[in-house]
């Protein structure tokens, strides 16, 4: 599903990443985030923004800096992969995808989110069989 193949481009980021940045228990790591990234209103965000933020105040800069790019490597993916993936496996142009996605947010939060495309798919085969 998009899900997991979203979750797998997130993995391989991370690994590389605290690979590169000779962070202890790296695969331990990427996993845990990787995990929290799947989970509705976290993301990886939620634990590499304060650990960049902990690695500057204890003057660790290129740590800091390298957790800080990684986790717009990681929103950067998500946010170019989510839409292709979804829409493809929905069976919807990306464009609209991304449209139904962000309206059903702004609309009704993270429930919206997940239901908006799902609404898309369903008036697009309406107007298939019409």
């Amino acid at each position: 599903s998009a899900q997991v193949k979203l979750t797998l481009v997130a993995l391989g980021i991370l690994l590389i990443s605290f690979w590169m940045l000779k962070i202890p228990h790296a695969i331990l790591w990427a996993g845990v985030i990787a995990v929290v990234d799947v989970l509705p209103l976290l993301g990886c965000g939620t634990v590499l923004l304060p650990w960049s933020l902990i690695a500057l105040l204890q003057g660790q800069q290129l740590r800091g800096v390298g957790l800080l790019g990684t986790y717009a490597l990681v929103w950067l993916a998500r946010s170019v992969l989510e839409p292709k993936l979804l829409g493809k496996e929905l069976g919807l142009d990306p464009l609209v995808t991304l449209l139904a996605i962000y309206a059903g947010y702004q609309l009704l939060g993270v429930a919206g989110m997940l239901m908006a495309p799902l609404l898309a798919v369903a008036i697009s085969r309406l107007t298939v069989l019409k």
